[in-house]
């Protein structure tokens, strides 16, 4: 097959990859769904857990393009750690500069991308769809529930100086990621998901913040 055409079906191939991943995986029943809990909750570094996910993935990248540029049968390999690499650098771009802002000084907007944006305030809002990245699905019932609140949990990001982080607060409407059974419910009565205990201390010293991010909006 032509080194082009396994570029860009690679490239094209990582959206439903990722939507799966991050929705069985980082949204799952497993130890994996503990490092997507650090996004969905006010990062008080600049970095957080779920920064581990694209390294793993970077890495596992990088052993393949190794592979293939070191063996003419396994060629293909690096083309297809092309395509990866590709769709590597847009998330990077739309989902942490972009959308999270996280280099403060980058405050271009574009109308495209706010699309995007929103769709994610959407999954930060309830934890459940859209999962995915650069072509996020948003439910028709979700987008009219999302049309009476503007309570945005992306709002403060990326605003320097700001003492309660880059992501801001955590309110009594955020919560942990949900289970992925929990997509059986209706969006209107999201489950209540206890927090860690940990997380439960942090709470317990800012009573202002909530206590459960499960809760819904009232």
């Amino acid at each position: 097959m032509d080194a082009v055409a396994v570029v860009l079906i690679s490239f094209v191939a990582m959206e439903p990859m990722a939507y799966l991943a991050h929705r069985f995986v980082m949204h799952g029943h497993h130890r994996g769904a503990r490092w997507h809990v650090s996004h969905h909750r006010a990062r008080r570094d600049r970095f957080e857990d779920n920064d581990r996910y694209p390294l793993v993935v970077a890495a596992v990248t990088i052993l393949a393009i190794a592979a293939g540029t070191s063996s003419v049968s396994l060629r293909v390999l690096a083309w297809v750690g092309a395509g990866v690499t590709l769709y590597g650098a847009a998330y990077l771009f739309v989902h942490d500069i972009y959308i999270h802002r996280r280099i403060a000084r980058f405050t271009w907007r574009c109308r495209p991308l706010d699309v995007v944006r929103e769709a994610h305030r959407i999954h930060h809002l309830w934890g459940g769809e859209p999962y995915g990245f650069l072509v996020p699905i948003v439910p028709a019932e979700l987008r009219e529930k999302a049309r009476g609140t503007e309570r945005d949990p992306l709002a403060s990001e990326g605003r320097r100086g700001d003492p309660r982080g880059p992501t801001g607060p955590v309110t009594s409407g955020d919560r942990l990621p949900p289970l992925a059974s929990s997509e059986r419910r209706s969006p209107s009565a999201p489950p209540v998901v206890p927090l860690p205990r940990d997380v439960q201390e942090i709470h317990a010293a800012r009573p202002s913040a909530g206590t459960a991010l499960g809760a819904t909006e009232a």
